[in-house]
């Protein structure tokens, strides 16, 4: 038995070599397919900001996207930290909203 191992052994080696060249291609269909569910859902998200009112789409936008705080975003629409809070909470509700009617 032992023999028959160490002799089916090298076969095994043999049939795998071309491991990295499978690895590749499963990572690359696995990519692809992120990528398609990415794209998926920027459109959607696309879609759901283009309903907005215009500046609940631009609070969003610069809150989430270019990642800027209340005070920026007050300084950016010279409203004060206050209204910048108010109109975030509103548009996450709108976009909620719209969302929750593409679904």
């Amino acid at each position: 038995a032992i023999n028959k191992i160490k002799k089916n052994k090298d076969n095994l080696r043999i049939g795998i070599e071309g491991k990295d060249e499978f690895i590749d291609w499963l990572v690359d269909e696995t990519n692809i397919e992120k990528e398609v569910i990415k794209n998926e859902n920027t459109e959607l998200l696309k879609g759901i900001l283009d309903k907005l009112k215009p500046e609940y789409k631009e609070v969003l936008v610069l809150r989430f996207f270019e990642d800027k705080d209340y005070s920026e975003i007050g300084d950016i629409l010279q409203k004060p930290i206050g209204t910048v809070g108010t109109l975030i909470s509103r548009a996450k509700e709108q976009f909620r909203r719209i969302y929750e009617k593409t679904k």
